[in-house]
């Protein structure tokens, strides 16, 4: 793992005045006539899969690239400021109807980070009666469908192999991920906290684009089966199989790696305000909600996204 933290941005057009290499990347593009390309970490995805992931139109999505946004870190928000305060159960009508189902929508959401977490390694310190190196188990079918950590019937499997299913794993600082993707399915744009992940094609193949913390594409490429790639610890990636599908392991330099992602139900964003996704993006309200609601799985995103009622009776709401 690495021994520092990479810092990277979802909005704007930052500049990094601690980093030589970015100002200098930065002065090139703007001599070439180049404004305004983004330096967030949504700028080095392909504006077209990055709007099939999220469901929204290019525009928008060219809208959280940063394209010909010229802004840096600190924005000034449009109108007056509010603050964000509970909601009052007191008034009744249509709005406290809406607001309630927020509230349980918030609430769906939170249970399905909780158990994502969990499924990850959240499990917390050892109790006192670990397995002993003889007694410990040393081996989990990861490629049974059956117990399978993340399951989208348009999309695809995910299942995860940490220190939780096995114990043993922690002195190893290793965790392992096996992964179907069905054809043409999406794995959301996301990023690893706390490790670096080496991915390994087993079958199919698949575009892939790794972002680094400057907005840049460091992979832009199709990934056949018997080649692998890296993803460093704090790059985004975003993976769409072909019209074969595709399969993979990875394996984790951390015995519980923790995944972020930036689309679908769990997402970073769908725990910002709408004013904050307004004014960061320069979008309207109308899109800032598309783009939090837009795709309502998780991990694994469809080809196509199907109507948010059908959606929500395939994954048992």
């Amino acid at each position: 793992m690495m021994c520092y933290i990479q810092r990277f941005y979802l909005a704007g057009n930052p500049q990094d005045e601690f980093n030589p290499q970015q100002q200098g990347r930065q002065q090139q593009q703007q001599q070439q006539g180049q404004q305004g390309n983004g330096n967030n970490i949504f700028s080095g995805f392909d504006t077209q899969l990055l709007a099939q992931a999220l469901n929204v139109n290019p525009e928008t999505a060219r809208n959280l690239q940063g394209q010909n946004d010229n802004r840096n870190e600190i924005v000034r928000v449009q109108g007056q400021l509010d603050f964000v305060s509970p909601f009052s159960r007191s008034a009744g009508g249509r709005g406290d109807q809406e607001r309630q189902q927020e509230e349980q929508q918030s609430q769906r959401e939170r249970e399905e980070k909780q158990r994502e977490q969990e499924q990850q390694g959240g499990g917390g310190q050892d109790n006192g009666v670990e397995e002993t190196f003889c007694s410990a188990r040393l081996s989990q079918n990861i490629g049974d469908p059956s117990r399978a950590d993340f399951y989208n019937p348009q999309g695809g499997r995910i299942s995860v192999v940490n220190r939780n299913h096995l114990p043993i794993l922690r002195y190893l600082r290793l965790s392992a991920e096996k992964g179907v993707l069905y054809n043409n399915a999406i794995y959301t744009p996301h990023w690893h906290t706390n490790a670096n992940a080496l991915v390994y094609a087993i079958r199919g193949n698949a575009r892939v684009q790794v972002v680094n913390e400057n907005g840049d594409p460091i992979l832009n490429d199709e990934v056949r089966e018997g080649q692998l790639f890296l993803i460093p610890q704090n790059h985004a990636v975003i993976t769409q199989a072909s019209n074969e599908g595709f399969e993979y392991i990875s394996f984790r330099t951390d015995e519980n790696g923790f995944t972020n992602t930036l689309a679908g139900r769990t997402s970073v964003l769908r725990a910002l305000p709408d004013e904050v996704l307004q004014n960061a993006f320069r979008i309207s309200r109308q899109d800032a909600r598309n783009l939090k609601y837009n795709r309502q799985e998780s991990r694994l995103l469809s080809a196509t996204s199907p109507p948010r009622g059908r959606l929500m009776s395939i994954l048992g709401y």
